[in-house]
């Protein structure tokens, strides 16, 4: 099977990574957190967020990554927020041209580039800064992503899709580590952190919203961690031919084909940062991979 590596470790060099914010602390936290552990594995080099004031950049700050604050509110004022509206896509493409033109200034005054995005972002990136990263930027999503309805569609993606889970009768949400493309959420699994049992009624709504910070905590965290050490290490790739019925691309870790979900994570494991030293040192998981 041919195949495609999202990141090609090479001795010596970290991966490079930007990581794109609209609040914190928890995603945010988790990379840079990770970065510094393992520096010559990868590193955060730059903070990109789409609005100022969030704890993400007191954060960035914490850690010495320098940062580019961006403010969509001002950029896209009087504009309503709609995406089916052609000119707000205007404005949110012609907003990410701009923070795309900064990077790049930045990577120049560096001598650097990067390899990866990840995303804990609120806004669509589309045009040049999409393309820029194309196979190369993550994301993650509250909800799990290899539940399909009758046609093969994904059930739970968009906002939301976290409550839809649960009032539909799982029982449980997971979350979903994903590449990105031009489709929302549509992008291949690679990771699925922890599943986290919920204890509520489905029509409550403060305890799925406690039940979504909690998860932040069991299925998020672990789940970053996974996908960036995995990737850093060069695990992942992508099969250049073989689908799944969806179109999306079968995604291989350390040369095996995994099933639709990616690798799943599916309990708390005792010594995380043990677990993380294999992938990074000798590319092991201790981990089900399916």
């Amino acid at each position: 099977m041919n195949n495609s590596s999202i990141f090609t470790a090479e001795s010596g060099r970290p991966m490079r990574v930007v990581f794109f914010a609209s609040g914190g602390p928890a995603n945010i936290e988790t990379a840079l957190a990770l970065a510094s552990t393992f520096p010559d594995k990868l590193n955060v080099d730059l903070v990109v967020t789409d609005r100022p004031g969030i704890p993400a950049i007191d954060i960035a700050c914490r850690y010495r990554v320098p940062t580019i604050v961006g403010d969509f509110g001002a950029f896209s004022q009087g504009v309503k927020a709609d995406p089916e509206s052609i000119r707000y896509r205007k404005i949110r493409c012609d907003f990410h041209e701009s923070l795309h033109e900064k990077i790049r200034a930045f990577e120049q005054l560096h001598d650097i580039q990067f390899d990866l995005a990840v995303l804990a972002y609120r806004l669509v990136i589309e045009g040049s800064l999409l393309a820029r990263f194309a196979n190369r930027a993550i994301n993650q999503h509250p909800a799990d992503l290899s539940l399909l309805d009758s046609s093969g569609k994904r059930c739970y993606v968009g906002i939301g899709g976290h409550r839809r889970q649960i009032e539909n009768g799982h029982g449980y949400v997971r979350t979903s580590t994903i590449l990105i493309n031009e489709t929302a959420d549509a992008g291949e699994i690679l990771v699925q952190g922890p599943p986290l049992q919920f204890q509520g009624a489905r029509g409550d709504h403060e305890a799925i919203r406690q039940h979504e910070i909690a998860q932040k905590v069991v299925s998020d965290r672990p789940a970053l961690r996974f996908a960036l050490a995995a990737i850093a290490s060069g695990c992942f790739s992508l099969a250049d031919e073989t689908r799944h019925a969806d179109g999306s691309r079968v995604v291989l870790y350390s040369g095996e084909p995994l099933n639709y979900g990616g690798v799943q994570l599916n309990s708390h494991i005792q010594s995380e940062d043990e677990s993380l030293r294999n992938i990074l040192g000798a590319n092991t998981v201790a981990t089900e991979v399916r």
